[in-house]
């Protein structure tokens, strides 16, 4: 009994002893007045490594040569980055109805003399010409505005000249004349085909 006595006693002082010293437990660093987590020690976030995703290039590159081989030396080859930063079939459309309504810009709206870059028929608000068509700033701007529209017209699956026809008609084509209407889907298909074809390949 006195040897077991004696064995606790030892035991009992080498932990008053341990627990007096200065240094942390098993080398492991603490911070002076740091939040800690219950085991105390500290809780630290472990950050993923992001890997940036770059953009495929040899598309955008492919689709630019498709749409300047199709608008150059007209108004419209200002557009041809702008263009070629959307969506293929996106382009297709921007680029199938500009020959329709204005023939790449040689026939658009004007406003005090100045190109409204307005080669769509477009008619979105902001500034407009006195036949309501709207009046962009800049190609770029243009081509953002009518380009969104276009986006929303894909996502709820417009996906050929004949299902865009929408935007001459509006909700009918009532009144238009079935050849008049005919005509205009073929005459946006020539170029849209020309691009869109190509999607994927």
């Amino acid at each position: 009994v006195l040897v077991a006595i004696t064995l606790l006693l030892f035991v009992f002082a080498s932990k008053i002893a341990f627990a007096q010293e200065s240094g942390a437990p098993n080398n492991l660093p603490i911070e002076s007045n740091s939040k800690l987590n219950i085991t105390g020690f500290r809780k630290y976030a472990i950050q993923p490594n992001v890997i940036p995703i770059e953009k495929d290039n040899g598309e955008n590159e492919n689709l630019k040569n498709d749409v300047a081989g199709i608008v150059k030396n007209t108004p419209m080859a200002a557009m041809i980055d702008s263009i070629s930063d959307q969506d293929r079939t996106v382009a297709a459309f921007i680029v199938g109805i500009a020959m329709k309504e204005s023939k790449f810009g040689v026939y658009s709206p004007k406003m005090g003399g100045r190109d409204c870059y307005n080669y769509w028929g477009f008619k979105g608000g902001g500034k407009t010409t006195a036949g309501g068509y709207s009046c962009f700033a800049t190609p770029e701007d243009a081509v953002s505005a009518v380009g969104k529209k276009i986006e929303k017209m894909v996502a709820k699956g417009v996906h050929t000249p004949a299902q865009a026809i929408s935007w001459k008609c509006g909700s009918s084509c009532a009144g238009h004349g079935a050849a008049n209407v005919q005509q205009r889907i073929s005459d946006v298909a020539i170029n849209f085909h020309k691009i869109n074809s190509k999607k994927n390949s």
